[in-house]
């Protein structure tokens, strides 16, 4: 499983890049990207109007939606991807490769914790991902919940602080406490900021990308085709940006690519595979400065990403309030 996985990664390669306001994002292509004609992203599902997403049933459930994919495609979702609508937003607690022709109910977590009522039937692409401060943390505790068979659980509590931590910094109010609230408030700063690090010119060979900030590691993304990483690029650009958004305008320049830094990353890596919610399987990577997952199906890596290990904080379980005012 180590070695398919290490094997997986020996096609990306890191280009050179782009620093801005103490983010460095370098570019990561694949000489030989998967098919891309064999899944779908959400962005893609949601145009072609072959996916419905709503609540398990009208009650609700915080942790779990269900989704509908009516394609002839699978469909990805994922790892802190948001969904927007029914009785309150949701991020998912793992990627997830959604069957074609089926129905799926999915592990998520809230990230608007003032409401629990109907704005629509259904939901939407926010647009979103989950901030980049949020993403090792969130990894950390879903990977450790399924060593002890609680299958794809974040800690809520967690979660909900996090949001309130990313509105205070942003100095963003929201009636119903929503991450989706902060980064609409960016929206503007976001856009101009999305566009310095676009290398159009890798369109046909970007599958991802390796993050520094401030000069330390800060997260690798990466998707097994550049069809998918065009749809999902944007998004998760801004999860990094929103964390520097603040800063002085500063200088924009150009930065080399970084040798072997994907191979360093994953060293006497520990790796551990569960049985993803959706299609393929869902490995865990860690050891001491690393969290990781990745999904593979097939034998493909769909995707994977991968944050510097934080500090724990005291585990606090989900136990079932439907909402937080």
């Amino acid at each position: 499983m180590k070695q398919a996985l290490l094997k997986n990664l020996e096609g990306y390669r890191c280009a050179p890049g782009i620093s801005a306001r103490g983010l460095t994002i370098i570019p990561v292509t694949r000489a030989e990207a998967g098919c891309s004609e064999n899944y779908l992203s959400l962005h893609q599902a949601f145009k072609s109007g072959v996916i419905t997403v709503t609540e398990v049933n009208q009650g609700g459930s915080v942790p779990n939606l269900k989704v509908i994919n009516r394609g002839k495609l699978p469909v990805l979702i994922l790892d802190g991807e948001e969904l927007r609508g029914a009785k309150q937003n949701r991020i998912l607690n793992a990627s997830v490769l959604v069957p074609a022709d089926s129905e799926l109910v999915i592990p998520v977590s809230c990230t608007e914790a003032g409401r629990w009522s109907y704005h629509k039937a259904d939901f939407e692409e926010s647009g979103n991902v989950i901030a980049a401060s949020m993403k090792p943390g969130k990894m950390d505790t879903v990977s450790q919940n399924l060593k002890h068979s609680v299958a794809f659980q974040a800690d809520q509590s967690a979660v909900w602080h996090d949001v309130e931590h990313l509105q205070r910094r942003m100095g963003t109010r929201s009636r119903t406490s929503a991450m989706a609230d902060v980064y609409e408030a960016q929206r503007e700063n976001l856009d101009e900021f999305e566009k310095i690090f676009r290398c159009e010119e890798l369109a046909g060979d970007q599958c991802g990308i390796l993050v520094e900030k401030d000069g330390s590691f800060a997260g690798l993304e990466l998707v097994s085709h550049p069809a998918i990483w065009l749809d999902v690029r944007d998004k998760i650009i801004r999860s990094y940006a929103i964390e520097v958004i603040n800063r002085p305008q500063g200088e924009r320049r150009q930065v080399e690519a970084i040798g072997n830094e994907i191979d360093r990353l994953f060293e006497n890596i520990a790796l551990e595979g569960f049985k993803s919610v959706g299609l393929g399987d869902d490995l865990r990577i860690e050891k001491p400065d690393l969290v990781g997952s990745a999904l593979v199906w097939e034998e493909q890596l769909v995707h994977l990403a991968a944050y510097p290990r934080l500090a724990r904080r005291e585990e606090v379980h989900y136990h079932s309030p439907r909402f937080r005012s």
